[in-house]
């Protein structure tokens, strides 16, 4: 999921900026259909895609090239570190 989610804002810099926009807020996903695992619901829950958004942001906003997309090195770079990202 982590890699998923990386290459969603690698390859979506309007998306990635507004996550950098959040600074260091804890990313709450919050839901009303129940969902336990990947997020929050009436209070409960893991929140698991709200842990991933705060790694990808705090992993990707160091090189991330606001002025541009990424480049072929650095998505190489980052998909290096993020063998073994298979579990959320």
């Amino acid at each position: 999921m982590r890699d998923l989610v990386r290459q969603k804002f690698l390859k979506h810099r309007d998306l990635a900026e507004m996550l950098f926009a959040t600074g260091s807020a804890e990313l709450i996903e919050e839901n009303s259909w129940g969902d336990t695992f990947w997020g929050v619901c009436e209070g409960e829950g893991e929140n698991r895609l709200g842990r991933v958004l705060m790694e990808v942001r705090d992993e990707l906003r160091p090189g991330y090239k606001l002025s541009g997309e990424a480049t072929p090195a650095d998505v190489d770079h980052w998909h290096s570190r993020s063998q073994g990202d298979f579990e959320a």
